[in-house]
């Protein structure tokens, strides 16, 4: 479709500045930030396409599924227009973090997973996370260790504890995601937090818990009696 057929009312900048942000649909959005279509899509066909899930819906939040390394196969995204992107989907996750995750009250399970729910909602592979924390149980660092697949990441402890030493921690909590969105712990979540445990007492740096981060939901390793 030739943007010419669109009325001139209906562009996304002509809408923003007549009826406001918030008169603009997911589309107009993105098409704001791409600015420019290409010589076979418009502007709003090319963003579109970005938002168009696997099940051919516009669907915004199929942008948290998007890689940098496909982003600029997509006819018309650069590299800069997908660093861009990225950075846009970048400050919408810290957006809906805590103001300072250095204040947060890391005793409490649900204020942890408050900390990954969101940022690991899209994610298709398994990360996990060591947080270090001071002898106040204050955050000293947030470290991914480990990037896996889709069911499964391969972490081992001497990685665990040498992220804790290199941060002095005095305690760590752990955090892992399921992609699946069910946070019930397999057996081998089991074992190797019972394993990390162990060590902890003999590094002198306490487990303090192991969090599975589900869809929306999370398990806490020390609240069901593992830890």
């Amino acid at each position: 479709m030739n943007m010419n057929s669109y009325p001139p009312e209906m562009m996304p900048y002509e809408k923003y500045k007549k009826y406001g942000i918030n008169s603009l649909t997911d589309t107009d959005l993105i098409a704001i930030i791409l600015g420019k279509g290409t010589k076979r899509y418009n502007v709003m066909e090319l963003a579109n396409k970005l938002i168009t899930n696997d099940k051919g819906e516009c669907d915004i939040t199929s942008l948290r599924k998007l890689k940098y390394t496909k982003l600029i196969e997509v006819e018309g995204i650069g590299e800069i227009k997908a660093m861009q992107i990225m950075a846009v989907i970048e400050i919408a996750c810290r957006l809906t973090r805590p103001l300072d995750i250095y204040k947060v009250d890391l005793t409490q399970p649900s204020k942890v997973a408050e900390l990954f729910m969101e940022e690991c909602k899209y994610k298709e592979q398994e990360e996990f996370y060591v947080l270090s924390l001071d002898v106040k149980s204050r955050l000293i660092s947030k470290d991914c260790i480990s990037v896996g697949t889709i069911n499964e990441t391969v972490v081992h402890p001497r990685e665990v504890y040498k992220t804790a030493l290199l941060n002095s921690a005095n305690a760590i909590i752990v955090v892992h995601n399921h992609p699946s969105g069910d946070p019930e712990p397999s057996r081998a979540d089991i074992e190797f937090t019972q394993i990390l445990a162990k060590a902890g007492e003999f590094m002198k740096i306490t487990l303090v818990d192991h969090i599975i981060i589900g869809n929306n939901c999370y398990k806490s390793l020390k609240n069901i009696g593992v830890i």
